[in-house]
């Protein structure tokens, strides 16, 4: 899986950020092959 980053400004709701972060790994899946069960995750610091 590749290694993805993403900066985004202040704003989010938690519930918002949640959900991108979902259909970014599952885009990623789709695109590059890996199963969704390999290690993913989602830090919104």
């Amino acid at each position: 899986m590749p290694l993805v980053h993403i900066d985004l400004l202040a704003g989010r709701t938690p519930e918002q950020l949640a959900k991108m972060c979902q259909d970014v790994t599952e885009a990623i899946a789709k695109n590059t092959g890996p199963r969704l069960s390999t290690s993913t995750s989602c830090s919104t610091k």
